[in-house]
C-alpha cells in the first residue's frame, strides 16, 4: 500500500492514512462500505493489517464478473482513494476447490482475503 499520493504528499497532514476499505459491483453499486470500519494513522510497520466483516458477511452475487476492492483514506471533507484492485470469483477457485486464503495484488497494494464458502 502506498502512503504517499500520486504527487508525494501525504495522505493526512499529521499522521498516517486512516484506511477503509469498499467493494464495488461491476456496474458501480456499492457491495460492503467499510467506511465505519477504519484502521487509524497507519504506517509501514503497522502492516499487515486486518478487517473482520460481522455477519451477514460479502455477499458475490455474480462469481463470473469483476468486482473492485477499493481502499481508501478516510476524511471528514472526502475520502481520498489509496488505490483499487478488480478481481473474479471464479479467477480465484484453484481447480473448483474452495480454498480460504486468497491472494490478490498489484504494482501498489497487495491483499490476503481469507473467505469462509458457505
Amino acid at each position: 500500500m502506498p502512503f504517499t499520493d500520486n504527487v508525494g504528499g501525504s495522505w493526512d497532514l499529521t499522521t498516517g492514512p486512516d484506511v477503509f476499505f469498499t467493494v464495488v459491483a461491476p456496474l458501480g453499486n456499492l457491495v460492503y462500505d467499510g467506511s465505519g470500519n477504519t484502521r487509524d494513522d497507519l504506517s509501514a510497520a503497522s502492516l499487515p493489517v486486518g478487517y473482520a466483516i460481522q455477519p451477514p458477511g460479502i455477499f458475490l452475487e455474480n462469481w463470473s464478473q469483476s468486482y473492485t476492492i477499493r481502499l481508501y483514506d478516510f476524511d471528514v471533507t472526502g475520502h481520498d482513494l489509496i488505490g483499487s484492485m478488480p478481481f473474479t470469483v471464479n479467477s480465484r477457485i484453484a481447480g473448483r476447490r474452495y480454498v480460504p486464503n486468497h491472494r490478490i495484488q498489484n504494482a501498489s497494494i497487495n491483499l490476503r482475503i481469507t473467505v469462509r464458502w458457505e
